[in-house]
């Protein structure tokens, strides 16, 4: 009896939600306002609104593309009586309107604010009849003149049509159809010249530009026929079959068709023997068309990794002239052959090849350099990749040609030989700024920071205006301790983007270490004039307090505790509550090495503070400071003991009352602090409880499973936090999300690779899967 039953539908709102987004995405419109209208009666919440009206404006543009005009008013009638107040929406509203032809008094304005969208009802209404004009001074009048001047065109009347065509003025959206139809008046008289000069002036955008190709595609045939007096009106679909049936007498066309088809069914016997047909009978005529065939089937070839197809390409065609003995082509077609021992050959040609490109015919000095360049370029790159091969993963799995003794001799053969093509690469061309970085990088994945710094300094000899070169050399010094060094490419940075937030912070971090320097060497007034120069050029988000605190520390050094204690009141004077300035002095007191009683007096007062009321700036303020201690690896005597009372202050305090950005701070310093879990926990379901579209709490839930280790559900829930995190970092761009969208894909992949570990040695439950 319930045999025909309809089955009741068990999708929750969400799967709903998700279902019809990924319809809307496939271009099925119709299906997705079916599925959006179910959900709005199932929720009637603001997210299934607003997918209503997102379906609504896919449905009407659907309906408008198919030239279904009556159903497409019908929907946008019911998108309007949604009454949406989304700004985004109201200007879809607006344009559909315009281009069903109910635009109103405000069509104008808005055609004149969007000149594409006037293009494109122009260039509709042209080519088809049933589309309304667009309700503009330039072109309803005159678009009539615009196909009447066709119509004269194609009957061989070029008089009429100049007539026609008189009144559009330049600034028309007509104009590029006055061009057309004057290039089809010379087209037709055969005067390629002149068809060509009018052709040129089109806008590439816009479909008179594309009859124009098919039609300069047949240059040379025999003028299009033109139809009887009082005929039908110029139909492009006509023309087009017009053109097809005159190519259709050209052997050239004929011989092309036959190779696409072989081509299709990779039938190469008969594909050569017309290709050498080609070359033999029309070489001098169509020597482009040659090029681009040959050119095609060497990228087929490399495509696929098959050195047969080239063999056959080689027999039946001369090589390119920057290729003149076919060795660069050899080497990339090899390159890529999943047999390892094969893929090795391409290193030979492309040697072979370095050596062509020395003496390249009818190239000059500076293109011969480059070519040189990017092959070896091209070279060293392809080292990396076949270095990474043969090196044995840190996990001890068996890779490449597994034999070690034969691993580590390529590997020491190609670390020899990379290093080798990355400084010729850089001397034939230094102008190659890629190479220099893909150099550096090398380097910097094997952790060699001396090398890297070799080449970043030789790169900015070559490039003094290079401000990344300048940032990783400024940054790469200061983590070394040495801000002289560091000093020059801070400064180029200032001259060469002074208001980007990477300049400003290097120049306060490398100002900052000089100031520590100067301290310790007893050169007070200069220690002075260098945190001067530093708070004229604060970076972004850097409290006030931070550098009253060290000006302070710097007169204390010196002496002077007057002074010092009016840049502490200063600092305190800043704060709701002070607690995070007696934080950062007993950083300080043990960085510059305060007398210990001084020391003493400052951890003592942040012991006294800790024990407070909590106050959510100070708990803020201090995560920050302490966040920014691990981002620079660095710490300081007693500063554990002072996490862990800070810890029990943040425990005191109701999360439920911070903000989102607040929330955040702290759990991202707990998260680099590998702090209590616990807390991290709580945080973290607060944030996604109250936040559920900041990617940062996702992401940190999944960072916490984790540190769980190899327990299985704890990798899939890891893997389930992180994928969300990523998703919705990518429709954003603060910088924690570019954090999570930089960290995600790395983490995805281990987890992959550790659940594929764990199912290879059976540690799954028999059901998990299920």
């Amino acid at each position: 009896m319930g045999k025909n039953r309809k089955k009741p539908d068990k999708l929750s709102p969400a799967e709903r939600l998700q279902r019809a987004r990924r319809e809307l995405e496939k271009g099925r419109a119709k299906e997705a306002l079916k599925e959006a209208r179910l959900l709005f009666r199932q929720e009637p919440g603001e997210a299934s609104r607003q997918f209503l009206e997102e379906a609504h404006v896919g449905r009407v543009e659907q309906l408008y593309a198919m030239r279904q005009f009556d159903d497409a008013r019908t929907v946008l009638h019911e998108l309007q009586q949604l009454q949406s107040s989304r700004p985004e929406i109201r200007q879809h509203v607006s344009r559909l309107q315009l281009v069903l032809g109910e635009g109103g008094q405000g069509a104008l304005d808005l055609l004149e604010r969007d000149p594409a969208l006037l293009n494109k009802l122009t260039d509709e209404a042209v080519l088809d009849a049933r589309c309304q004009a667009p309700e503009h001074p330039l072109v309803k009048p005159h678009l009539e003149s615009v196909r009447q001047a066709l119509q004269a065109v194609e009957q061989g009347d070029d008089e009429a049509a100049g007539i026609q065509l008189q009144a559009i003025s330049r600034k028309s959206p007509l104009s590029d159809w006055k061009l057309l139809i004057r290039g089809l008046s010379a087209y037709y008289q055969n005067d390629d010249d002149r068809a060509a000069e009018n052709w040129r002036r089109l806008d590439s955008q816009r479909p008179a530009w594309r009859i124009a190709q098919v039609l300069l595609f047949s240059g040379g045939q025999p003028p299009l026929e033109t139809g009887p007096q009082g005929g039908p009106g110029f139909d492009v679909g006509r023309a087009a079959r017009k053109v097809t049936e005159s190519l259709e007498a050209d052997p050239v066309f004929v011989l092309l068709q036959r190779m696409a088809i072989a081509w299709r069914e990779e039938a190469w016997l008969g594909f050569f023997r017309d290709l050498s047909s080609l070359r033999s009978r029309f070489a001098s005529t169509h020597s482009r068309q040659i090029e681009a065939l040959v050119d095609l089937v060497r990228k087929r070839a490399i495509r696929n990794s098959d050195p047969k197809l080239l063999v056959k390409l080689m027999a039946a065609a001369p090589a390119p002239s920057w290729d003149p003995r076919w060795n660069l082509t050899q080497a990339l077609v090899r390159e890529e052959n999943p047999d390892f021992v094969l893929a090795l050959e391409g290193l030979r040609f492309m040697d072979a090849y370095l050596v062509d490109a020395a003496t390249l015919p009818g190239f000059s000095e500076a293109d011969r350099s480059l070519a040189a360049g990017l092959a070896h370029w091209h070279q060293a790159s392809l080292l990396q990749a076949y270095l990474l091969f043969v090196s044995p993963p840190p996990d001890g799995s068996e890779r490449g040609l597994v034999n070690p003794e034969t691993n580590q001799t390529f590997a020491f053969e190609f670390e020899r030989k990379l290093v080798r093509h990355f400084q010729q690469a850089v001397a034939s061309s230094p102008l190659l700024k890629q190479a220099w970085y893909d150099w550096s990088e090398y380097h910097s994945l094997r952790e060699e920071t001396d090398l890297l710094i070799g080449v970043l300094l030789k790169m900015v000899e070559k490039h003094p205006d290079e401000v990344d070169a300048h940032s990783q050399l400024a940054d790469l010094y200061q983590r070394r301790k040495q801000p002289e060094r560091a000093a020059p490419h801070v400064q180029a940075l200032l001259r060469l983007s002074p208001g980007s937030a990477a300049s400003r912070a290097l120049n306060w971090n490398q100002r900052c270490q000089m100031t520590s320097v100067l301290v310790a060497g007893g050169l007070w007034e200069e220690a002075r004039q260098e945190m001067v120069d530093a708070v004229k050029n604060l970076p972004d988000g850097l409290e006030p307090y931070v550098a009253l605190a060290i000006q302070a520390a710097i007169e204390i050094k010196a002496g002077e505790p007057a002074a010092a204690q009016a840049f502490i009141d200063a600092a305190v004077a800043s704060m709701e509550e002070p607690l995070v300035v007696w934080l950062k002095l007993s950083h300080l007191a043990v960085q510059y090495g305060f007398p210990r009683e001084i020391k003493k007096k400052y951890v003592d007062l942040f012991k006294q503070a800790v024990v407070k009321k909590p106050v959510l700036s100070s708990i803020v303020l201090a995560a920050r400071f302490f966040y920014r201690l691990y981002l620079r690896g660095d710490t300081y005597s007693g500063q554990k003991t002072q996490e862990a009372a800070f810890l029990k202050y943040v425990k005191r305090s109701d999360p439920k009352t911070w903000a989102r950005d607040d929330l955040a701070c702290v759990l991202m310093y707990l998260s680099a602090s590998k702090g209590n879990a616990k807390v991290r926990r709580q945080l973290g379901g607060e944030g996604r409880r109250r936040f559920p579209e900041s990617a940062i709490f996702w992401y940190e839930q999944g960072i916490l499973e984790l540190e769980k280790g190899d327990d299985p559900r704890a990798l899939a829930n890891a893997g389930f936090y992180l994928s969300r995190a990523a998703s919705m970092a990518e429709s954003r761009s603060d910088l924690e999300d570019e954090m999570v969208l930089a960290k995600c894909p790395f983490l995805l992949q281990f987890i992959e690779l550790r659940m594929d570990r764990l199912q290879d040695a059976y540690l799954f439950d028999d059901d998990y899967d299920d």
